[in-house]
Formats: C-alpha cells, sequence, structure tokens
C-alpha cells in the first residue's frame, strides 16, 4: 500500500496518495499487526518509526492540498510517537546498561 502511496504521489495524484496513506496507518494499527510486534522492542521500534514516516509524509501532502489543519494534526502525532520512542529508547538503553554492570560485577 505504501508503495502504491509513492507511486501516486510521483504521477501527481495527490488525494488518492493520501487515502493510500490512511490505509497505511489503518493497516498499522490492526489487532494482528499490534500482536506480532508486541514484546518484540526492536520489531515495534521499526513499526513505530514506519507509523512516524507515514504521519510525516500524510502531513506534507495534506499540506500541499491546502488541508493545514489535518496535516497539523498528523504532525503533532509524529512528534508524540518521536517523543515514545527516544524515551522507550533511553528506557531500553538503562536496562543493557544495567545488565552489563551486573554482568561486570559477576567477572
Amino acid at each position: 500500500m505504501h508503495n502504491m502511496a509513492l507511486c501516486f504521489q510521483k504521477m501527481g495524484a495527490l488525494e488518492e496518495c493520501s487515502l493510500c496513506l490512511d490505509a497505511c496507518l489503518t493497516q498499522l494499527s490492526s489487532p494482528h499487526v499490534e500482536r506480532v510486534y508486541r514484546g518484540d522492542p526492536p520489531r515495534k521500534l521499526k513499526r513505530l518509526k514506519y507509523e512516524c514516516k507515514i504521519h510525516m509524509q500524510i502531513c506534507a501532502l495534506l499540506s500541499q492540498l491546502n488541508r493545514h489543519q489535518e496535516a497539523l494534526c498528523h504532525a503533532k502525532r509524529s512528534v508524540q510517537i518521536s517523543q515514545y520512542m527516544i524515551h522507550d529508547l533511553m528506557e531500553l538503553c538503562e536496562h543493557y546498561n544495567q545488565k552489563i554492570k551486573e554482568a561486570k560485577k559477576r567477572e
């Protein structure tokens, strides 16, 4: 779906591109996708990065279509996801750092 959106964008069919990107977001929030990525931090972060990218793409696209309020909503959502990812990565780093310290103490 994302590749199709990119094709529409290259062809200048911005409304169709917007619909495809919306479908990508809908697909990402499906229960199946959530189940696949739950419990696997690297895969979860990859999914969040993809979601963030799609929101920014939609933001740029809606801005081109002079739908600035909707574009702003997607930009804000992208920033929220980015902040969540940074927080999540910091916690993950602290966790692994703690594991390394404990392993060094045992040596």
